[in-house]
């Protein structure tokens, strides 16, 4: 049976199915930014600075570290940004979610509403039926 909820549910499935799609989207870049992040900090971790050598050296050495801090900075940053979005996603997927079950929830009391009408009305031509054949034989 039809339902004139069927378009909306459809629509609605959709939204979720997008809504999923972006959370998942996120998700995956917050993984590769912590990847980037922890590889960040490994290479901080394995740089020395010159204990001797020319002043040159040891100030391009630090430049190099600072650089490598910037970055790592950068991507924390970018990590923040990604879990709040993250959080905008998760709730952005939570309302599609319970719009879906509304419209299911609708569509499952029509046809409910439109069965029960159709049984009526078988009901009403059996009792047509039942009161003709009644009155051919009387």
């Amino acid at each position: 049976m039809k339902s004139q909820f069927d378009s909306i549910v459809k629509i609605k499935k959709q939204e979720l199915d997008l809504a999923q799609m972006t959370l998942l989207n996120a998700r995956h870049r917050l993984k590769a930014l912590e990847d980037k992040v922890k590889a960040a900090f490994d290479e901080i971790l394995s740089m020395e600075i010159p204990k001797k050598g020319t002043f040159a050296q040891i100030q391009q050495a630090k430049q190099v570290l600072d650089m490598a801090r910037a970055k790592k900075a950068m991507i924390d940053a970018e990590i923040e940004t990604t879990k709040k979005d993250i959080d905008g996603f998760q709730r952005m997927y939570e309302i599609a979610h319970q719009e879906l079950e509304k419209m299911t929830y609708l569509k499952e009391m029509d046809l409910e509403k439109q069965l029960e009408v159709l049984k009526k009305k078988e009901q009403r031509d059996l009792d047509e039926i039942s009161l003709q054949l009644f009155a051919r034989k009387n």
